[in-house]
């Protein structure tokens, strides 16, 4: 039985797969939490990661943190 995430199949087609994965291993050398600034620094798909980030972010694959202390 195959069930669709509201919105995953089609949010999910958009993204280039490989960019996908650049960006989580990427992220996953970092550490489980990463900066930004630290990602974008190191991507090598720099023109394209704000896109991607929000794409992953829409897909709950990452989540934003913001720590106020």
């Amino acid at each position: 039985m195959f069930t669709d995430v509201e919105g995953f199949t089609s949010l999910s087609e958009k993204l280039d797969p490989e960019d996908i994965h650049e960006i989580l291993q990427e992220a996953s050398v970092i550490g489980r939490d990463f900066f930004y600034e630290i990602l974008k620094r190191i991507s090598e798909i720099k023109e394209r990661i704000d896109g991607e980030l929000t794409q992953l972010e829409r897909l709950d694959l990452i989540r934003t943190r913001i720590d106020y202390g």
